[in-house]
């Protein structure tokens, strides 16, 4: 069960819905997973130079 001081809220969206919603870079990598999954194909994230929030 979500900890209530990590989490707020939930939501369920499509795909495009969540783009407004995120960053660039989340949304990007969001986008490949959802493809990896589709496809069954694993997607690699190299993050070592993405900014942590």
């Amino acid at each position: 069960m979500p900890a209530p001081e990590e989490h707020d809220e939930g939501r369920v969206l499509p795909l495009v819905a969540w783009q407004p919603i995120m960053t660039e870079r989340d949304f990007a990598r969001l986008g490949a997973v959802v493809e990896a999954r589709s496809n069954g194909v694993a997607a690699y994230f190299d993050s070592g130079d993405w900014e942590t929030e």
